[in-house]
């Protein structure tokens, strides 16, 4: 591949790339399940140091697209009940 079909697919990749890390900088979790391909087999995220080690276990593991959406499905609950909930410090202030 040369010259301007190079260059087109070198924008397209950048242009992904901006969008997914734009949606995830925004935690918009939900939009960020669109960027994954409906055929998707395997979605691993290693820590550093399990990579370094050659552990393969992932602190995400989903095999297909519809377990990333329960994933990202999961951590917006869990984040909008955890902005619910007091702060140790707002609970001890009612407390006094």
């Amino acid at each position: 591949m040369r010259g301007w079909k190079a260059l087109l697919l070198h924008y397209e990749i950048e242009s992904f790339n901006a969008r997914y890390a734009q949606v995830l900088d925004e935690q918009r979790l939900a939009d960020w399940t669109e960027h994954v391909h409906r055929r998707c087999t395997l979605y691993v995220v290693l820590s550093r140091e399990n990579f370094d080690r050659g552990l393969p276990v992932g602190l995400i593991y989903c095999e297909n697209k519809r377990m990333i959406h329960d994933r990202a499905f999961a951590l917006m609950e869990t984040s909008t009940v955890c902005a619910a909930l007091p702060t140790a410090h707002s609970s001890a202030a009612n407390l006094s």
